[in-house]
């Protein structure tokens, strides 16, 4: 065989080439421990006995040495013994002689096996040399039985080396992997061909069949010959690829005998086999029929492969599968599990007869249209519409809508002959339907027709908006290339329609299109689209003819993105379309490129906004905007609150000189009636804030803690003379957050508007020491002070002391805060065991997608429109929240029937209902359809023009320090009914009584706990409660650990403690640090490798920085690498080299080719380097990278690195990995003994699964067919379970056994991840036991009820006390004040522990 341009390799050469590759080597480790043994005084029947032999087969087991090695074991010394090993392993055997005379237990096993661990690395260095130089040569001249006992050659590389492989010649556990195109494969067996496994501790082979591309075509049949003695009960997995050649299928039927012919049918061999032997061979189909349980993935399998002809003769069979009691057939199963897989001619043979036997059944025949091939559709379209339309009158909208969806690309001509037709005819309802007909009649159709039509729905008198409504309803391209045409018609026969046409008819061509469609059409003719909008707005094209012509693509495509958010109107569109050139590109592209979300959702409002303004103040306004929304410093609402007034309040006429003015008379009462915009704002901005204590907001305390934490190093600043050099390198990080922080408030406050009118606004320079003592300065005298935090959120609130309730200081919101949490949690218990029910002067708020925004509406509350960030957005009712009132005529016999009562009804089945409450609620506007009387507004207590006599009151209750509770301004607005009433600006989500559903969605469960909030949730037919707080309690206990929710300390199942966690300890906690395992020591020295290789490439190339952790921060000009894998917590088995990062990188390079390109080139430069390792491998499908086995500068072994490139965009704040290393790091301080048990338990679970094929998701590269819950899925899983093993497989058991099937425990048992996963595009939490498969559900229920029972608790007691004390040294050698007390409290926690366990012991 030729072997391309290799030289040839002799075999004298080979055996030179291996005759270091000592694979006896470990069997002479073995023997040396034996010796080693022996001299310490061990008898020879217990070293027999240790190598697995029994006591009495001493004699023949020295024997045996003796012959086989040379080595009489009884007499020879150790010296003469060592002359025997290769002088290159004389430093090893020494550690071996070190490791063991120093080991306490002179156990020879222990000792063989760490003997073995000790050869392990240098042989396997040995093997891979060899085998990399050996896969260099043309192999042609080397006897096969070279290989045979060669147990190296796995790693070997024979693609194109012609070698003789006689596999059925090799010995036990010698096998390759890999291709062998090019090879002289004489013979095969399974057991000879494999790939092999690490999972970092040890290497396991998994044998499988070779793959079509590991192979040369004339292989294929010798190895199919390998597997023909094979005993196993399954056909081997791949072989079936081999046998797509018909003649090879005729010469090896015994495959398809084994697959048919055996207790385990294997169905997938249906697929392949030709019909020649499936009509020679009439029994396998009956061993299908005789099967015992044959699946609706079997029969998806089967079916469509299978011959018109075998369908029709077992026609009976199949409707056998379906037929119930009554002897009908299921047609709803038949149609899902047979007909939908069955091929054209067979659905052509019984469409009419099942079609005569479902014409009454409108679900079933959608579902026979849907399941039927597109043939059968295209000769059937006539019949199913007249079956779905009677007498030529639709039945059944939603009926007729799906059958049309579903229809052939083209419909078939009789067809539209026939609703052509009955259009004509006044008395058919198709004229109602005949949108939907339209859209779905395909293009060719639309465009043979679409003049036509227009003209005869003229002819026929149909109103001009059902004709531009078919106009609107043809597909864009269509329109584009008929349009000067249609204009023209419509022009000289509909001139009424013509001013739309031209408009917004032009215009919405392009809303539909993608992004790059639209700039394509509109850059054709860009004057045209101006003309459209102009005419749209009706606004003068006057003069506009040369301007419009110059017009850059760019500016009409900023334009486009203004009309479809609805930014456009006829006051500002030739402002706008005269300015955008002003703003200029650059200015442009930094908004639409901008990294927050919220910037680049509301850029047309943000342009729109500026667009009259000069270019300087326009462009301070949106580096204003960038600038909040770029970084974390302020919580949520102090943002919402400043895009409020920059943006929105501008873009809709200065809002709120319009409603303090008096000019909008529905509006909030209090408003209207400030006279004062300055007063208004202070209102607004006191109501957002409590909206955000009220709904615990998770930002606004982080903002606590960072102010708290922060300020306690400010103070020690200032005790150091205002220098930082006194300070840590923690400290002086979270110096610098803390500088950042109390700068935007300062931005935010009365001072910095004070300051910068007179010139002396104070901006960061980035140095730390300067800006805290600018700062201190600024807030007291020499920044003298404890409390400069306080200092700095009062200059926000200013005078209005009232407004805020009297919180003034920073402690004071977390203890609101806390307090309001309890208060609800206790109430909102109280309700659940209430009945509800809805009465005059409750007031329900309907949330469309509500499921969509759970996390935002908890944790922001509910809030008026101009306050929901990306989504903002003003109506009819400016500023407030729209509610409907309950009134005395909404009455029904369920909650659901009074709501649907209101105008909430219009806006989804989410409800979130605030019962009627005068200390909740003050109504300052009521109208005649209800009892409630308004109240005297409460604003006058603290209105500026309030007279002497109340600016005494005012002063005399802030020195007391007595505030009135801050009620909800409820009023009625009337807008879209006599129910319509508003809350201004909103309300918290503890505000909320009860949430009415349609339907349960777990998710609503999920996010109340996550937000740390209990609401009851009611059905609203059944007024069933459907969230109970011991449901809350169920969660918050999966949740122990997570500071990031408040859920407290973690605590460990006593399960946790078990004999096999424990040797997993033992091996993974070695070093000097007890808390740090060898895995994370090694996985931490890795990836600070792979870090300063990046961080200098993208510094050199790209002048980027690099953080390696979620920051917050949105600014461009670094990039966030995060170790989104197990090796970023320390929960990945020992050697795992496997590196999952998540890069992400500023908008303006991900989007930018090149700018990406360059990137991706300086990252290759550093981490795109094969190893020699035969898998190593440079790959990189969709542009992210999958390195496998590269070489990486400063680590010893190959490592696997994945780089997912992502947009950094402040979507996620608490990640998977944050997540799960909150706990970890939480226990690791509270309990480092209990810390250790839980990576070990996590590791061992890790182990065990994949030993099983029970470890990777299913969508997974690499899963098996089990799948299973990913690694970070099983760390979840134990966290979720104490961080027990034996606890994680008792529930999953328990939940099991309570479910019918597998979708049933899905949704009893999901493993829910508390973090967002950094991949999501849409719900961030994922459900880990998704990763399953319903096979993998049945063996881990049948694998954990077997695994269970291996697990052996372990005495706790003594373990126990043994660290209690190693805990008492270790400090006394630290600390020379130790005392005697410090022993008595030690001795008496030990006594305690004793006695508890004592008390488990006994009750158990």
């Amino acid at each position: 065989m030729m072997a391309n341009d290799k030289r040839v390799l002799t075999p004298a050469e080979f055996e030179k080439l291996t005759e270091n590759v000592n694979e006896r080597i470990y069997e002479l480790s073995s023997i040396y421990i034996a010796i080693l043994a022996r001299d310490a005084g061990i008898d020879f029947e217990t070293i027999c006995t240790e190598f697995g032999n029994q006591a009495d087969q001493t004699d023949l087991f020295l024997e045996e040495l003796n012959e086989e090695f040379d080595v009489d074991l009884r007499n020879i010394s150790e010296e003469a013994f060592l002359n025997k090993i290769p002088s290159r392993y004389e430093e090893t055997f020494k550690q071996i002689k070190e490791q063991y005379l120093n080991s306490d237990v002179k156990e020879v096993s222990d000792a063989d096996s760490e003997a073995y661990n000790l050869l392990q690395k240098e042989v396997a260095l040995e093997e891979e040399n060899v085998a990399r130089d050996i896969s260099n040569y043309d192999l042609s001249q080397i006897p096969s039985e070279f290989y045979n006992s060669a147990k190296w050659i796995r790693k070997v590389n024979f693609e194109n080396t012609g070698a003789k492989l006689d596999l059925r010649q090799f010995d036990f556990n010698v096998y390759i992997t890999g291709s062998i195109k090019g090879c002289d494969l004489i013979s095969f067996k399974r057991s000879a061909y494999g790939k092999i496994i690490n999972d970092g501790t040890r290497e396991d082979t998994m044998y499988i069949c070779p793959t079509k591309e590991s192979l040369d075509e004339n292989q294929y049949e010798t190895v199919i010959e390998g597997y023909k003695d094979d005993k196993s009960p399954y056909i081997a997995s791949g072989l079936y690829d081999l046998l797509t050649d018909p003649e090879l299928q005729k010469k090896n039927e015994w495959v398809f005998d084994k697959a048919f012919k055996s207790e385990h049918i294997d169905y997938e061999a249906w697929k392949i086999l030709i019909p020649e032997l499936k009509d020679k061979h009439p029994e396998y189909f009956e061993a299908i029929k005789n099967s015992p349980r044959i699946s609706s993935y079997d029969l998806s399998v089967i079916l469509p492969y299978t011959s018109t002809n075998l369908l029709e003769e077992n026609i009976n069979w199949l409707n056998s599968i379906f037929r119930k009691a009554d002897g009908t057939v299921d047609m709803n199963e038949y149609l899902n599990r047979v007909f939908q897989h069955c091929n054209s001619e067979f659905q052509m043979n019984h469409f009419d007869e099942i079609l005569g036997e479902i014409k009454d059944n409108d679900k079933l025949i959608e579902q026979l249209w849907a399941y039927s091939k597109e043939e059968v559709k295209e000769k059937n379209m006539l019949k199913i519409l007249d079956a779905i339309m009677p007498e030529g009158n639709v039945k059944d909208c939603f009926t007729f809508s799906q059958i049309i969806q579903n229809s052939p690309e083209n419909m078939p001509q009789e067809c539209l002959d026939k609703v052509f037709k009955l259009y004509e005819n006044e008395n058919s309802n198709i004229r109602d339907f005949m949108n939907i007909f339209w859209k779905s009649m395909g293009k060719e159709n639309q465009e043979k027709y679409l003049l036509p039509f227009m003209q005869k729905q003229k002819d026929l008198g149909i109103d001009t908006y059902q004709i531009y409504t078919l106009w609107k309803n043809t597909d864009a391209e269509i329109r584009y290339n008929t349009f000067d045409n249609i204009l023209d018609y419509v022009e000289k026969n509909i001139p009424e329609l013509a001013h739309t046409i031209r408009g917004d008819g032009y215009i919405d061509i392009f809303r539909n299109l993608s992004k790059e469609q639209a700039e394509q059409y509109i850059g054709n003719n860009i004057p045209k689209f101006l003309s459209a909008l102009r005419e749209k707005y009706n606004v003068s094209t006057e003069k506009r003819k040369e301007f419009d012509a110059k017009y850059d693509k760019s500016f009409a495509m900023v334009l486009f993105e203004l009309e479809k958010q609805s930014r456009l109107n006829e006051d500002n569109l030739n402002i706008i379309i005269d300015n955008l050139p002003k703003l200029g590109k650059d200015t442009i592209n930094r908004i639409f490129n901008s990294n927050s979300e919220m910037v680049v959702n509301y850029a047309p409002q943000l342009i729109s906004a500026v667009a009259d303004l000069d270019k300087k103040e326009a462009i301070e306004t949106i580096e204003k905007i960038e600038h909040i929304f770029s970084q974390d410093n302020l919580p949520t609402f102090m943002r919402m609150y400043k895009y409020f007034e920059l943006v929105v309040n501008k873009d809709n006429g200065n809002l709120l000189n319009l409603i303090s003015s008096g000019q909008k008379k529905d509006m909030s009462p209090v408003l209207s009636s400030t006279k004062s915009t300055e007063l208004s704002k202070r209102i607004i901005f006191a109501d957002l804030m409590k909206i955000s204590m009220d709904s615990n907001n998770k930002s606004l305390r982080k903002f606590v803690d960072r102010l708290e934490k922060g300020n306690e190093v400010y103070v020690k600043f200032v005790k150091n003379g205002r220098t930082i050099t006194g300070l840590t390198e923690n400290e002086k990080q979270e110096f610098q957050t803390y500088i950042k922080t109390i700068h935007s408030l300062y931005e935010e406050s009365g001072a910095y508007n004070r300051d910068k009118e007179k010139g002396m606004a104070i901006s960061l320079s980035g140095d730390i020491q300067k800006d805290a003592i600018a700062l201190g300065n600024r807030y007291a005298r020499e920044g003298l002070t404890n409390k400069l935090p306080d200092l700095a959120l009062q200059s926000i609130i200013g005078p209005y002391q009232e407004l805020f309730g009297g919180i003034t200081t920073i402690s004071q919101i977390r203890e609101y805060m806390d307090n309001r949490l309890e208060e609800s949690n206790k109430r909102h218990r109280e309700l659940a065991k209430q009945k509800v029910n809805l009465q005059e002067g409750d007031l329900v708020k309907g949330v469309k997608g509500a499921t969509g925004i759970l996390q935002d509406l908890f944790e922001e509350g509910v809030r008026a429109g101009e306050f929901l960030g990306v989504d903002s957005h003003s109506d009819a009712t400016p500023l407030d929240a729209d509610f409907s009132i309950i009134l005395p005529k909404n009455n029904g016999t369920n909650l659901y029937e009074i709501i649907r009562n209101t105008a909430s009804a219009g806006y989804g089945n989410f409800f979130v209902v605030l019962k009627n409450s005068p200390e909740k609620m003050e109504f300052t506007r009521t109208n005649q359809s209800t009892n409630i009387e308004s109240e005297s507004m409460s604003i006058d207590s603290i209105d500026k023009r309030n007279n002497p006599e109340q600016i005494r009151s005012r002063i005399q209750n802030r020195v007391n320090n007595s505030y009135t509770n801050k009620r909800l301004e409820v009023f009625a607005s009337n807008a879209v009914g006599e129910d319509h009433y508003g809350i201004r600006t909103g309300i918290g989500s503890t505000d909320i009584d009860y949430i009415v559903v349609e339907q349960w969605d777990k998710k609503i469960g999920y996010e109340l706990a996550m937000n740390g909030t209990y609401i009851p949730v009611v059905k609203g037919n059944t007024e069933e409660l459907l969230f109970s707080p011991e449901q809350y309690d169920e969660i918050r206990n999966q949740m122990q650990g997570l500071s990031y929710y408040n859920t407290g300390k973690f605590i460990i199942d006593e399960t946790a403690y078990v004999a096999e966690a424990k040797n997993e300890r033992e091996q993974l906690f070695t070093s000097a640090d007890s808390n740090v395992s060898t895995s994370e020591l090694e996985a931490t020295k890795n990836r600070n490798a792979i870090k300063e290789l990046v961080e200098k490439a993208l510094a050199e190339k790209m002048g980027l920085e690099v953080e390696d952790h979620v920051t917050g921060n949105l600014q461009n000009g670094f990039v966030e690498l995060i170790d989104t894998g197990s090796t970023g917590r320390g929960t990945n088995l020992p050697g795992d080299g496997d590196f999952d990062f998540t890069l992400k990188v500023d908008k303006v390079i991900l989007e930018d080719p090149k700018k990406m390109e360059q990137l991706k080139s300086a990252l290759r430069e550093v981490l795109a380097k094969p190893s020699s390792e035969q898998d190593s491998k440079i790959e990189e499908p969709n542009g992210q990278f999958r390195y496998k086995k590269v070489a990486i500068e400063g680590t010893e072994n190959p490592l696997d690195i994945d780089i997912t490139f992502m947009q950094k965009d402040g979507k996620v704040t608490y990640s998977t990995d944050m997540c799960v290393r909150d706990r970890l790091e939480g226990l690791k301080r509270d309990d480092p003994e209990g810390y250790q048990y839980v990576i070990s338990n996590i590791v061992l679970a890790k182990r065990i699964l994949k030993e099983e094929g029970l470890y990777k998701k299913a969508s997974s590269p690499g899963a098996t067919e089990f799948g299973g819950f990913g690694g970070v899925g099983v760390e979840n899983w134990i966290l979720e379970n104490g961080g027990s093993f034996a606890k994680a497989m008792d529930t999953f058991i328990e939940a099991a056994t309570k479910s019918q099937d597998f979708e049933e425990f899905k949704d009893k048992y999901p493993i829910y991840d508390f973090g967002q996963n950094h991949m999501a595009k849409s719900y961030q939490h994922d459900s880990f036991v998704k990763g399953l498969t319903s096979q993998g559900y049945a063996r881990m229920q049948e694998r954990f009820k077997e695994l269970r029972k291996d697990l052996k608790p372990i005495p706790r007691v003594a373990e126990s006390n043994t660290v209690t004390m190693e805990n008492l040294v270790k400090n006394a050698l630290q600390n020379d004040n130790i005392g005697i007390e410090d022993v008595e409290n030690a001795d008496r926690d030990m006594d305690n522990r004793s006695r508890d366990i004592s008390v488990d012991a006994r009750e158990t």
